[in-house]
């Protein structure tokens, strides 16, 4: 869940990973597929909070990956 969306300064990420999982990542990239932002999970849930001053306007994906890469979640980011 990404809130608030659209983002101006920051957005809250919050996500739960299954049962069987320890670590994921999230990574947010801008439309060109380049990625601005990575971040390791290491908690089974949780929230975490990031800076998106330095984000350019428009839109963004960020996915949440397991440890091997496998895709377990897309939303659309919205920085205005």
């Amino acid at each position: 869940m990404l809130n608030p969306n659209p983002a101006t300064n920051q957005v809250n990420i919050s996500y739960v990973l299954m049962e069987n999982m320890h670590s994921a990542t999230i990574k947010i990239a801008n439309t060109n597929g380049i990625v601005v932002k990575t971040e390791l999970l290491n908690n089974q849930q949780g929230t975490i909070t990031i800076n998106t001053q330095d984000f350019a306007v428009g839109q963004y994906s960020v996915q949440l990956l397991s440890s091997s890469n496998e895709l377990l979640d897309s939303k659309v980011l919205i920085i205005q």
